[in-house]
């Protein structure tokens, strides 16, 4: 575990004369006036507050700018400062000291700078009042004032506008997410110190700040390129999270494969370097690593297989060539030194590593003693990606992904929707936000034109109703049909890019719930949220279930399951699990000859997440409870959700 065993809190002279001789190595002009004069503020504000760690609380604010220098290569200072500054807003509101986002832009002299520390600052019930009026007005159309208050006190919410304002204010500049990244990880690093004295006090609070950070954070680390970091925070959620003898289990199986692959190891090294004795690659190197806990914990189900994961520790060969030819002649020489007998599952091309892609050649290398290993042989020159997989710290390797121009309006109309999901599924809603946040502005695009040539960019997976929508708002309300290569299409026809599209409209068109379940794009969930909000059509059910303490449904499954169905209905699932190899033909096989009428599946390769909607034509009643029952039998499968239901006199 870290330790802050730094001589931080005893000067601040000296602690900030230490910040400065490490920023001066990476940017000697940065204005220190300007930062001193925040660091002067950060230890003001908090000159009465201590760590658990018995630090004095300003040693934090100046760990998450060290840790933005050294470990994420922020060297501006306007976010330095933002680092030191950044929990005077929140931790000064109760006091008569208090410290507001213009207080700052005014000392500093800096307007910009009040508006990162404000953005990195959590919501609480007053300031949920103030910055969300329009939040608070759509409640007073359906709760009383009382209601209303209680439901703007609720840690949950507040919990969820904190992230809708760092979502937010991330889509301007990614750089306030990267603080709160470094805040978090100093975070996670002393997190052991609530342990001390009084552990079942604050067991819950660090299993949810743990959970919170492997749900929220890890993912922004791991698609800004941080995977090193996502790694360690990983790691340390997990610990925190977890039960501590799934934990221990875990780490004792790492250290028996790892002392198995490294007592051997010498064996195979040997051979390598007899390889390219005589031949003109010099300078090869091997590097071992294996998975971390959690991905252990992820990959072989909750740790009720760990056997089953073939690639626990797995060798790379780094040789220094560039071409890929080289490549191939090299491997060569490794397949000629241990025998064409000994080689098995050879594959060569494009891998992937997080965010990084590259050329490899994949092999598993056997002796006679019948040892083996794995090994990816990869170029030289791919070192940064290398390191950054091996857990060297990353240097100067870090992936910037331009935000595309989002219109200030297209934005509040996506926080709008954030709202939405916010009301309806309460903390479960940071998913979708994640999932529609990597959809439109990390993932890749599909691009497709308008009859008149328009180009239009859309999130993978986008639908010809996604398309209609980012044309314009009118023409996504009015949608009607889309024509494709003289071919008509509905709503749920999903695009594969370059394709020309003809959106047909009709006055008499008006949109239906069911497209929510078909749109992606920014600018269509926005449009679509408003359309709803106008027609007061939402659904507030996390708002319901706080208030009345009852697990309300979207949909009241033994309500509709009154209706007469016994000639047969349609049933809409959604089915939630960890994903796997053949998860959705082992699901559409627990259906059975219940015909599936459309599908909609969405995966996470960050957090191997399943989650499907399954529109399902069910005989009878009998027919849909044993369905049930075979799918939660479905290994991975974690929950089965009936969330819409129709007889089929009205389909």
């Amino acid at each position: 575990m870290y330790d802050e065993e730094d001589s931080f809190g005893i000067s601040l002279n000296n602690d900030f004369e230490f910040f400065r001789n490490l920023l001066e190595k990476y940017n000697p002009e940065a204005n220190f006036k300007f930062l001193k004069k925040a660091f002067a503020i950060c230890a003001f504000y908090h000159k009465n507050d201590y760590r658990k760690s018995g630090k004095k609380y300003y040693t934090h604010p100046l760990w998450v700018a060290i840790i933005l220098i050294k470990e994420f290569q922020i060297y501006d200072e306007i976010y330095l400062a933002a680092a030191f500054l950044h929990d005077t807003i929140e931790d000064t509101a109760n006091k008569r000291d208090r410290l507001v986002k213009e207080a700052i832009s005014e000392k500093m002299g800096n307007d910009y700078l009040g508006v990162i520390v404000d953005a990195l600052t959590k919501i609480s019930h007053e300031r949920l009042i103030i910055e969300n009026e329009g939040f608070r007005n759509q409640l007073i159309q359906r709760y009383t004032n009382e209601k209303v208050d209680e439901l703007l006190k609720n840690k949950q919410i507040q919990k969820c506008f904190t992230h809708r304002k760092l979502f937010q204010t991330f889509v301007k500049d990614q750089n306030i997410i990267v603080i709160k990244l470094a805040d978090r990880l100093h975070n996670m690093r002393t997190l052991h110190y609530k342990e001390l004295g009084d552990e079942y006090k604050y067991r819950d609070r660090m299993r949810e700040y743990a959970e919170e950070t492997l749900e929220f954070y890890v993912r922004f680390a791991n698609r800004l390129g941080f995977s090193s970091i996502a790694g360690e925070l990983q790691n340390l959620s997990f610990y925190f999270s977890s039960n501590k003898e799934v934990y221990s289990q875990i780490r004792e199986l790492i250290e028996s494969k790892e002392k198995f692959i490294l007592d051997r190891i010498g064996i195979f090294e040997k051979d390598i370097r007899e390889a390219f004795a005589d031949s003109e690659f010099k300078g090869i190197s091997t590097t071992i690593f294996h998975r971390k806990e959690y991905e252990i914990y992820s990959l072989t189900n909750q740790f009720q297989n760990p056997d089953a994961l073939p690639d626990f520790v797995h060798c790379i060969v780094s040789i220094p060539v560039s071409d890929y030819k080289d490549l191939r002649k090299a491997t060569s020489k490794i397949i000629q030194q241990f025998g064409h007998s000994n080689i098995s599952n050879y594959q060569e091309g494009k891998q992937i590593l997080g965010e990084f892609e590259f050329n490899t050649i994949q092999i598993k290398l056997k002796k006679n003693s019948g040892d083996s290993l794995d090994v990816t042989i990869m170029s030289t020159n791919d070192s940064d990606i290398l390191d950054n997989i091996t857990e060297v710290p990353i240097k100067e390797k870090r992936l910037k992904k331009k935000v595309s121009g989002i219109s200030d309006e297209h934005l509040e109309l996506w926080s709008d929707w954030m709202e939405y999901v916010i009301l309806e599924k309460g903390e479960k809603a940071i998913k979708d936000i994640w999932n529609s946040l990597d959809k439109n502005l990390f993932d890749d695009k599909i691009v497709c034109f308008s009859i008149d040539k328009q180009e239009i960019q859309l999130p993978q997976g986008a639908t010809v109703l996604d398309f209609a929508f980012a044309i314009s708002k009118d023409i996504g309300l009015s949608f009607s049909k889309a024509r494709i290569s003289e071919q008509v299409f509905d709503f749920d026809y999903k695009l594969y890019g370059n394709e020309t599209i003809q959106i047909l409209t009709s006055k008499i068109q008006q949109p239906i719930p069911e497209w929510q379940y078909f749109i992606s794009d920014y600018r269509a969930l926005g449009y679509f949220y408003n359309y709803l909000k106008s027609k007061n059509l939402l659904n507030n059910d996390f708002a319901n279930e706080l208030l009345t303490q009852n697990h309300i449904q979207h949909i009241s499954a033994e309500n509709k399951l009154s209706m007469n169905l016994e000639k047969g209905f349609f049933a809409k699932l959604m089915i939630k699990g960890n994903d796997r190899k053949h998860l959705l033909n082992d699901i559409t096989n627990a259906i059975g000859d219940s015909e599936i009428r459309k599908s909609t599946i969405q995966r996470s390769d960050l957090s191997s997440e399943f989650e499907g909607i399954f529109e399902v034509n069910f005989r009878n009643l009998v027919t849909f409870n044993k369905v049930v029952l075979k799918l939660l039998d479905v290994r991975n499968v974690k929950s089965t959700e009936l969330i819409d239901i129709w007889s089929k006199n009205i389909s």
